[in-house]
């Protein structure tokens, strides 16, 4: 009987250890170790820019990567390291956008829409993402007439 009640409880825990590991083992499989980035290119009036080339680059990144928008002036950049990129984008008939300072984190996939305007291809509008030096030891109030 002693040998019976030995034997349930260990079939028992060994049924129990093996129920948490395949519960557990999907978990640790789907851990995401990238980033990503999507978006559309639109131009002035919000119709989409289809075949938009677009390169990113990063220091965490060896060289760029390039894609081309498609019909709907969509994009999708996937398995990217995480960390700070630079987005370029060109387009016929548009002036360059640079867009610098995009911060990538792992497991999510910002939307990032650009626009672009009108223009020569030679002309480059710069974006960035720093945040203006603020004086925080003073206040004041000014008006402009």
């Amino acid at each position: 009987m002693r040998l019976t009640q030995k034997l349930c409880c260990s079939f028992t825990a060994l049924c129990s250890l093996l129920l948490l590991t395949f519960t557990l083992l999907p978990i640790a499989h789907a851990q995401e170790t990238t980033a990503a980035v999507e978006g559309t290119v639109k131009d002035a009036t919000g119709a989409t820019v289809a075949g938009a080339v677009i390169i990113v680059s990063s220091e965490q990144l060896i060289g760029t990567k390039t894609i081309a928008t498609n019909q709907t002036g969509y994009y999708r950049f996937d398995n990217l390291p995480p960390g700070t990129y630079t987005i370029a984008v060109r387009a016929a008939g548009f002036a360059a956008l640079k867009r610098d300072g995009l911060i990538l984190q792992t497991g999510r996939i910002p939307t990032v829409d650009l626009n672009l305007s009108v223009g020569s291809e030679q002309t480059i509008v710069e974006v960035s993402t720093e945040t203006p030096q603020i004086d925080v030891t003073s206040s004041r109030t000014q008006t402009t007439i």
